[in-house]
């Protein structure tokens, strides 16, 4: 540029789409571009590049001043003479002229690199991170979709609004994470180098950092998605954890043994269909989470221990059952000991009963003495009656 600046003088302006086969002579200058939130920079500066040129011809003239003539070398009697070659000032008329004929060519060749970097326009929510704020609020609006179904349970599909509205919900996540695959793709196809007459623009670096905060976002969301899904199945294996604690329990009474039934009864009826609508909702989330992500070894474990559990709490039902069966056996034989044994009671209270209606004259000592056995009776009576109670109780159960 220096020696012949009409090289570049046509500059390197374009319209609308950049077109390499406009710009194929070779550039002499490199110039990178850099992020610098929220905008691009170049990197150095046209300033700086410009003040460095101007150094250059500075230096240029400023070599040739103080060169010895020939003379001094090939006469040693002018060894002592100050005799110098002429130079030429920085500030000469003709050093000027060729100075701002290489700064006309500088700015001409300014504006190409400018006007590449409308080309990256369409990505500045990444640069300016609005659009990580709004994938943050689409995901905070999500978390509250997920709770209400949570809080809902299974009536959250009568809810036709909240149905849809999930609905909705996770087709956009689907439609988001491939959109930012879809925009990684594109900011890769970018050019790395570009160039521009004078300049040659290095875009690796902007490229790279553009394409990694696509890659957040994508990650953000997946995460995002991977965490709800194993605080999910951790709920419905901890459910099953209950169930399985519950029916291992053993029943230290008949009281206890009636509701262990009553439970086992609910279980096999109503929960183990309902877990099990929610573990085939699980599988349908990991085909989707499959498209898109990699489970750690946690996540597959998890997974793995979800779904083996609706056939593992069926063969548990099978053998608390079992246990039950033979448990209520025991039970029931014991009631039948205990009724006899109460109706004995009752028959011989009533035996002491008929004994003292017979007797027609008694004595003062007598009286005393069947008064305690009297208030005797009323004690036996008043535990005969709690017991009568308990049994019925527990006859009621079984029926």
């Amino acid at each position: 540029m220096i020696l012949r600046p009409n090289s570049f003088q046509d500059g390197n302006a374009f319209e609308d789409v950049y077109d390499e086969l406009k710009f194929l002579r070779r550039p002499l200058l490199l110039i990178r571009l850099r992020v610098s939130d929220p905008k691009i920079v170049f990197t150095p500066t046209f300033r700086d590049t410009r003040d460095c040129i101007l150094r250059c011809f500075q230096a240029i003239t400023d070599a040739a001043d103080g060169l010895p003539r020939v003379e001094v070398d090939v006469f040693p009697e002018l060894r002592n003479q100050a005799l110098f070659l002429r130079s030429v000032s920085f500030r000469e008329q003709l050093v000027i002229e060729y100075t701002d004929k290489a700064m006309t060519v500088f700015r001409a060749n300014s504006i190409g690199p400018k006007q590449y970097l409308e080309i990256y326009k369409p990505y500045g929510n990444l640069l300016n991170n609005k659009a990580e704020l709004e994938l943050r609020t689409f995901l905070k609006d999500r978390h509250t979709l997920l709770a209400v179904k949570k809080r809902k349970g299974k009536a959250w599909v009568s809810d036709q609004n909240l149905v849809e509205q999930l609905t909705s919900s996770l087709n956009t996540v689907q439609q988001k994470i491939e959109g930012f695959q879809d925009l990684r793709g594109e900011i890769t196809m970018l050019r790395l180098n570009v160039p521009l007459s004078l300049f040659s623009v290095d875009c690796q670096s902007v490229n790279e950092e553009l394409a990694n905060r696509v890659w957040k976002l994508r990650d953000i969301l997946i995460s995002f998605e991977l965490d709800e899904n194993r605080e999910v199945n951790r709920s419905i294996c901890r459910r099953y954890d209950e169930i399985m604690n519950r029916l291992s329990e053993t029943p230290p009474d008949t009281e206890k043994l009636v509701q262990l039934q009553a439970y086992m009864r609910d279980v096999s009826n109503t929960l183990v269909f309902k877990l099990k609508e929610e573990v085939a909702e699980a599988a349908d989330r990991l085909n989707f989470l499959l498209d898109y992500a990699f489970l750690s070894g946690d996540d597959i474990k998890l997974n793995s221990t979800l779904f083996y559990w609706p056939e593992h709490i069926l063969s548990v039902l099978d053998v608390t059952s079992t246990r039950v069966n033979m448990l209520r056996e025991a039970a029931e034989e014991d009631l039948k000991n205990r009724t006899s044994t109460l109706e004995a009671k009752i028959l011989t209270c009533w035996d002491r009963i008929a004994l003292m209606r017979r007797r027609e004259v008694v004595s003062q000592d007598e009286m005393v003495k069947s008064k305690q056995i009297l208030d005797e009776f009323q004690t036996d009576v008043d535990t005969l009656s709690l017991e009568a109670e308990k049994v019925n109780r527990l006859v009621g159960s079984f029926e």
